[in-house]
């Protein structure tokens, strides 16, 4: 049985405060959190490389007292830039987030790969992620913790045919983030990703989807087009027994409102009813 290890995602925040997104997180239920290196539209990193010492142990035991464990790492920036200095500046954070492992106990950190532009070859976009990939692999293995993949509509890795191109590249040694509401977009067989990818994936995010990839948005779980129930079923039958992170982001991807606290316990409720359903 997949054990209930759910988490909730930093980028969740929409500008609330860590504090008060941790001190409702646990209040809820929630047992884990995901920490977001990446700058959104909607809210800006919850960590970075930039962060002083001082700051990532205060953050680290704010959530280590509130009883959380952190379960992976979103060290999202693109690979592709056709201005090579932006190339070079954007694989250095992704680096430099990699260190973040260490002084959070992550034992994930994972990667996007960035819209691929017009004026860029695609073949030349390939190269960079690539060649950037196996760098920061690479420092994943000095640093001890699993670098992981997550395929995003619209982007260069969008779609499990684009994973499925890019892992032959690495030898079994990149993980995925199986995130079904970007293949939710594309019309993609849920069930048959999991059974594909079965023996990589390293860490889920849930967030449902409606639409397809030139109008979508990503409303809160259970009011979208996924069948989590099959994808819970189906993440049984492979034994998976990493965290799950809930992630929302609906106010920007649709036309939501709804308040952050009440999405994320929201988020918390139909995920333990989903799972105390398929334990039955």
């Amino acid at each position: 049985m997949i054990p209930f290890r759910l988490a909730i995602h930093s980028s969740i925040a929409f500008g609330m405060n860590i504090d008060k997104l941790i001190k409702i997180a646990t209040e809820v239920g929630y047992t884990e959190i995901e920490l977001s290196a990446e700058k959104l539209p909607w809210t800006n990193p919850i960590v970075s490389p930039a962060m002083k010492k001082e700051e990532r142990k205060d953050l680290y035991l704010k959530i280590k007292k509130a009883g959380l464990k952190v379960c992976a790492l979103a060290a999202h920036s693109s690979f592709v830039f056709f201005n090579p200095e932006e190339r070079i500046a954007s694989l250095k954070y992704m680096h430099n987030c990699i260190e973040l492992a260490k002084d959070f106990e992550i034992p994930v950190v994972h990667f996007i790969s960035g819209s691929c532009p017009d004026n860029i070859n695609i073949n030349d976009a390939w190269n960079w992620l690539v060649d950037g990939l196996s760098d920061l692999i690479e420092h994943c293995k000095i640093t001890v913790c699993l670098p992981g993949f997550e395929a995003v509509v619209n982007q260069l890795i969008a779609t499990s045919d684009d994973l499925t191109k890019l892992v032959a590249n690495f030898n079994n040694q990149l993980g995925i983030v199986y995130d079904p509401s970007h293949f939710q977009l594309y019309g993609e067989d849920l069930v048959s990703i999991i059974k594909k990818f079965k023996n990589k994936i390293i860490h889920v995010h849930l967030k449902d989807a409606k639409g397809k990839p030139e109008d979508f948005s990503f409303p809160p779980l259970g009011q979208g087009d996924i069948l989590f129930e099959k994808v819970f079923e189906s993440l049984k039958e492979i034994n998976y027994n990493r965290a799950f992170s809930v992630e929302y982001e609906g106010n920007y991807f649709g036309n939501y409102s709804i308040p952050i606290d009440e999405i994320i316990s929201q988020g918390y409720d139909f995920c333990s009813k989903l799972y105390k359903k398929i334990r039955s």
